[in-house]
């Protein structure tokens, strides 16, 4: 049961919809089926594919920006620096009078950095860390083990009948602990992804708690939200 806000593009891949309003169901069925019979469903999903091809569009349409360049180039609009406290009330009475108190917002388009990278697995919590380097390590060697074991056993199986059954335990043995080892191996990353997640969206928050007001009267709140919500998604979804 997922619950879908935002996500429209996870309606197509599911089994059945249900729609509710004003927590009463309003229509249900398969996508296939509302897509075709029901026109609000099938005009709100046109709707958000036109946005998102439009998006697209806008984005191959952005000249190329260094990947190298400083962030804070990037944001750099005129003279205006969100850290600059003392310009910044300045700066946001000059846009005020000149009529452009909301600032255009930039993209950077380009490679993401590797320190990017290196603050999120370095933000997974240290036991999480070193439990998913040595569970990797051991659940790979236990399954090489099996593989080396295996030939062993039919080589012997041939010469000597007895031993079947200790075999068949030593390589269900095997087997076992390796299953265990990478069930911890993927619990490991699966909570230091989601501790790292948070850090890195605690961060977030702070910052945006203490920027100037100048920030806040230049970008649109709904810049701000969108902004963070794919930021977070790609976060949360498809960076692990």
């Amino acid at each position: 049961v997922i619950l879908v806000t935002h996500s429209l593009h996870l309606l197509a891949d599911s089994d059945s919809i249900v729609i509710m309003d004003q927590g009463q169901i309003k229509i249900s069925g398969s996508y296939k089926r509302l897509m075709q019979e029901n026109a609000d469903f099938s005009q709100m999903i046109r709707t958000y594919i036109d946005d998102v091809a439009f998006e697209h569009k806008l984005e191959e349409n952005l000249p190329p920006v260094d990947p190298h360049q400083d962030a804070s180039a990037v944001i750099h609009h005129g003279h205006c620096m969100p850290h600059e406290e003392d310009h910044s009330s300045q700066c946001t009475d000059a846009m005020v009078r000149s009529g452009n108190l909301t600032k255009k917002e930039t993209l950077q388009r380009g490679f993401v950095k590797l320190s990017i990278y290196k603050r999120y697995i370095f933000g997974f919590s240290a036991i999480f860390l070193i439990l998913f380097v040595i569970c990797g390590f051991l659940s790979k060697g236990f399954e090489t083990a099996m593989d080396a074991f295996m030939a062993q056993f039919k080589n012997a199986s041939t010469s000597n009948g007895g031993q079947v059954a200790t075999y068949l335990i030593i390589y269900a043995a095997l087997a076992v602990l390796g299953a265990v080892f990478a069930l911890f191996y993927g619990m490991s990353f699966f909570m230091g992804s989601l501790w790292s997640a948070n850090l890195m969206h605690d961060r977030l928050v702070n910052r945006l708690l203490h920027a100037p007001v100048s920030f806040y009267d230049q970008t649109p709140s709904g810049n701000i939200l969108n902004r963070c919500i794919n930021d977070q998604n790609q976060i949360d979804v498809v960076l692990p």
